[in-house]
């Protein structure tokens, strides 16, 4: 694998493109439906949230891997732990649309992936295998930072429209459901292609033109609390008195009475999520 690397990331050329390399990670918040909605929480043991991970990426380059190695480490942790569904897998090619209508559950696994949310068509590879995912799939947190590396790989033929962008302009890479908050730290190799599809061939000795964008993060967490939830002292409005009791419990590190983000603690995520419902009628 280590070979696989250096033939990989070796040899980019600095050759004007029609649009010059970008990488940009955008989220999405997904409602989680009844009856799923209700397993989860079960499952977890607290309100679970599940958010997607996009890519935006020229339209003249493809995804070529999302990795982790001893250079630049891959990590998503959350304040609580993940839900990985029993019928599910580290990447999205483990989901079978007809499985999901008997366990609605399992729509809402964590996974990474390359374009597609299932099995369906899927061509990613793996490597070096599933077992440095273990721990991820038991819930616990996912870390690749060795000499090996680990990640997903797609196929190096060009031009497969599972690597390229969507009428958005973008790629889906990940699915993560939690009852807490996600941080989530991906690398990416990218790589251009001709207008026709066909990989790019720069003059000289390289081989093709590829891009990597290291310690690409996102924190993931619900957009907005319920209003009900800040009002402290029962007014039926979220105003300045919430905010001074909240201050008065900011820095709070064990049976905190206010903690939103579900991390153990009173601090700025919760000062984050009180505000987003500030001045709003309960």
């Amino acid at each position: 694998m280590k070979n696989l690397f250096t033939l990989m990331f070796v040899g980019c050329a600095s050759v004007f493109s029609a649009q010059s390399p970008f990488l940009n990670l955008v989220t999405e918040e997904i409602a989680i439906d009844e009856p799923a909605l209700t397993t989860i929480t079960n499952a977890l043991g607290g309100e679970p949230a599940t958010y997607r991970v996009y890519a935006e990426i020229p339209d003249n380059y493809e995804m070529q891997i999302i990795y982790g190695d001893f250079v630049t480490a891959m990590s998503f942790t959350s304040t609580t732990q993940f839900y990985q569904d029993i019928n599910g897998g580290p990447t999205a090619s483990f989901i079978t649309p007809g499985q999901i209508a008997l366990t609605p559950e399992l729509a809402y696994d964590s996974w990474i992936t390359v374009g597609l949310d299932n099995v369906v068509g899927n061509i990613l590879t793996i490597f070096p295998d599933i077992t440095p995912y273990a721990t991820w799939e038991s819930g616990g947190d996912l870390l690749f930072s060795d000499i090996v590396g680990a990640g997903v790989l797609m196929p190096t033929a060009g031009g497969i429209p599972q690597n390229m962008i969507d009428a958005d302009g973008r790629i889906l890479v990940a699915q993560f459901t939690s009852d807490g908050t996600i941080e989530a730290c991906f690398n990416f190799q990218i790589r251009r292609l001709n207008p026709d599809g066909t990989i790019y061939d720069p003059p000289g000795t390289a081989t093709s033109e590829t891009e990597l964008f290291s310690n690409q993060c996102v924190t993931l967490m619900p957009d907005v609390i319920s209003p009900c939830a800040a009002d402290f002292d029962g007014s039926g409005h979220v105003a300045t008195p919430d905010l001074l009791f909240l201050l008065s419990n900011f820095g709070c590190t064990s049976d905190c009475i206010i903690d939103f983000s579900q991390d153990g603690s009173t601090g700025t995520d919760d000062l984050l999520f009180f505000l987003s419902a500030f001045d709003s009628g309960c």
